[in-house]
């Protein structure tokens, strides 16, 4: 009989397929004792064959199950990523804020120059208006009342310049405080809530953790002593004086389901295969409960990795709380300096407004026909003086004191050389001190 055909009946064995009683023993046993029946290389190939199955057979039935996936928890995960993007936008917007402030308050400041300038051509034309004797002439009043309402016009224009200036920088100090009120200190309480949760849980599992490593330890120790005790069992199988008589019947028993003989038959008269069987019965068994307890902990190794990814993104989410802070602080400070050197920008103007709007209710309502050259003179020498906020109008402002001075018309009012001596200290000043436009 060749090594293929002796196969071929051997692998329709039931004792072969994992669900009989049979050990492989008895049959390596057999072979191994059939020297008469069968060569020694045909015998050592079988042999390997048979334990091969039988290896396959154990394996199918004891294979772990490759634990599932940790399902994280998706609030918990979902709160760290909502506040990072938040603290990041955040982040982001306050940046924004800091860079375009100064920006913003440097094109406030040169609009309000520019408009300031020709706010200051429509005082020029005032100036010229009451040139000479304008005390000893029939006033026109329709172009006294046009010239004013242009001035009015144009400071109006000014002062509105400078309060919406104003007010984009107040706009943006809330949205900075905004930010402070509706996120950094909202994020400061969950972030502390989220670790302070998963900090417990981490704990909570590696206590859970430590029992099962002690529950694997003892299956293992279980399921080594019981492998030890089937092993035994196989060397005296192989020794048994019962598995040398059963090499008299030969391969021909083999081929007609030896499985079934040894199972029932006369061959083991000192019941090993019984022995066997119950020792392979409890090695299932332990490995079964090795394999739950295994299970069990790379679970919990699995949860407890998942759990350290959570709280070290909830720990980054946190790092990030005093970089926005810090960014926060320094942009409020930044809006509250700016509102501070702008305010005044935007006082002096509407201050200015007033001036021109006096000037106007005193000639056209007030006084009337009684407002002298001097009133209106006084009047446009303190708003020159006043409108010199930036290097830039000493131009305008010069012209318009030049024009009231050199065009007066006789002798000039102590009063009114005292403003034009003012308004040329202040020129002096003002020529000191960089220009707005000169800021980038």
């Amino acid at each position: 009989m060749d090594y293929d055909s002796v196969v071929g009946h051997l692998i329709n064995i039931p004792g072969l397929d994992g669900t009989s009683q049979i050990d492989p023993a008895i049959l390596t046993a057999l072979l191994d004792h059939s020297v008469d029946s069968l060569g020694s290389g045909l015998r050592s190939r079988l042999r390997a064959r048979i334990l091969a199955a039988h290896r396959q057979a154990i394996h199918r039935r004891a294979a772990i199950e490759v634990p599932s996936p940790i399902q994280e928890t998706p609030d918990q995960d979902g709160n760290v990523s909502t506040l990072q993007t938040k603290l990041n936008n955040a982040a982001a917007r306050l940046q924004e804020i800091q860079d375009s402030l100064n920006p913003i308050v440097s094109q406030c400041g040169k609009d309000v120059v520019d408009k300031l300038e020709m706010a200051m051509t429509k005082l020029y034309k005032l100036a010229v208006f009451i040139r000479g004797d304008y005390d000893d002439r029939e006033p026109d009043t329709t172009q006294r009342d046009e010239l004013l309402k242009q001035a009015v016009q144009a400071f109006t224009v000014v002062e509105n310049c400078a309060q919406a200036g104003l007010e984009k920088i107040s706009r943006l100090h809330s949205q900075v405080m905004e930010t402070e009120n509706t996120v950094i200190n909202p994020a400061k309480q969950e972030i502390a809530i989220l670790l302070e949760n998963n900090q417990n849980e981490v704990n909570n599992l590696q206590d859970q953790i430590k029992n099962s490593e002690t529950s694997v330890n003892t299956m293992q120790n279980s399921l080594s002593q019981q492998s030890q005790a089937v092993s035994s069992l196989h060397d005296k199988i192989s020794s048994s004086r019962d598995a040398k008589l059963a090499s008299d019947i030969g391969f021909t028993i083999l081929t007609f389901g030896i499985g079934n003989a040894i199972n029932h038959g006369p061959l083991d008269p000192f019941n090993l295969q019984g022995q066997l069987d119950e020792a392979n019965r409890l090695l299932q068994d332990a490995q079964s409960k090795y394999n739950d307890a295994a299970n069990e902990l790379k679970n919990l190794q699995l949860k407890r990795t998942a759990l350290e990814t959570r709280l070290s993104a909830a720990r980054h989410t946190e790092a990030l709380i005093p970089q926005v802070s810090t960014l926060q602080s320094t942009t409020n400070t930044n809006c509250i300096m700016l509102q501070g050197h702008f305010g005044p920008l935007k006082e002096k103007s509407a201050q200015l407004l007033r001036s021109v709007g006096k000037i106007q209710s005193d000639a056209t309502v007030t006084q009337a026909l009684a407002y002298s050259k001097k009133e209106f003179a006084l009047g446009l020498l303190e708003i020159s003086r006043d409108s010199l906020m930036d290097q830039a109008l000493v131009h305008e402002a010069s012209m318009v004191k030049d024009e009231v001075m050199n065009g007066y018309g006789g002798a000039v009012p102590d009063e009114v050389q005292e403003m034009a001596s003012k308004t040329s200290e202040r020129m002096e000043i003002i020529v000191t001190v960089p220009s707005i436009r000169a800021i980038e």
